[in-house]
């Protein structure tokens, strides 16, 4: 299971990355949309950077020394819940 651990901080710094890059994306092309197709990227990028501040909070809750394996679960239901947007225990 260590391994896992070790992966984890890896695999998140990846996804911000990635969210990083789709939100930076949206932008460029928003400018030169028109109509529903600029409401659509006017809600991807809002849903986009929701998404990374989240992935953020993960990246930090991740990497904190004293974050155990037995945690882990926990925090990927309290991040699955605010995805939902519903309401975190």
């Amino acid at each position: 299971m260590p391994s896992v651990r070790l992966r984890a901080p890896e695999a998140v710094y990846e996804l911000i990355d990635l969210l990083k890059l789709a939100h930076s994306a949206v932008n460029r092309a928003r400018p030169e949309l028109h109509g529903e197709a600029s409401n659509l990227a006017a809600r991807l990028s809002s849903q986009l950077g929701y998404l990374r501040g989240v992935s953020e909070l993960l990246e930090h809750e991740a990497t904190r020394s004293r974050t155990t394996e037995m945690q882990l679960p926990q925090l990927a239901r309290k991040s699955a819940a605010l995805l939902a947007g519903g309401s975190v225990s």
